[in-house]
């Protein structure tokens, strides 16, 4: 296996580990990840009747998905830009939280990195 390949690899895995991982402890603790939500998303879905339950298992459900699909290395592009934006956005949305949520930034910018790969290959 050539160099590249492995780094493409590797990259995938760490962004789809990230995900999964999320996803599932939404299902198993979504107290634990509401927090990360922003308001104004919340306040929407409430306004549609969701509780937070009910929105985290919806983000959660995505957040397997996109995982999932990144894993597979199939068409890749769209769930690695989906994956940088929802990572970015959690970083510029929980500012404050900087201290816990620097680690998003890098793998914003693994996702990035698949993203840009995707379209060149």
């Amino acid at each position: 296996m050539n160099r590249d390949r492995t780094l493409y690899i590797l990259a995938r895995l760490a962004i789809a580990f990230s995900f999964v991982y999320v996803g599932w402890s939404m299902f198993t603790s979504p107290d634990l990840w509401i927090g990360y939500t922003p308001e104004f998303i919340e306040k929407a879905f409430k306004a549609w009747g969701w509780t937070n339950d009910l929105v985290m298992k919806g983000e959660a459900i995505i957040h397997i998905v996109l995982g999932l699909w990144i894993l597979s290395g199939k068409n890749i592009f769209l769930p690695s830009l989906l994956a940088t934006l929802f990572l970015a956005s959690i970083v510029f949305f929980n500012q404050t939280q900087f201290p816990i949520l620097f680690r998003d930034v890098s793998l914003a910018l693994v996702a990035l990195g698949l993203t840009v790969y995707s379209r060149e290959h």
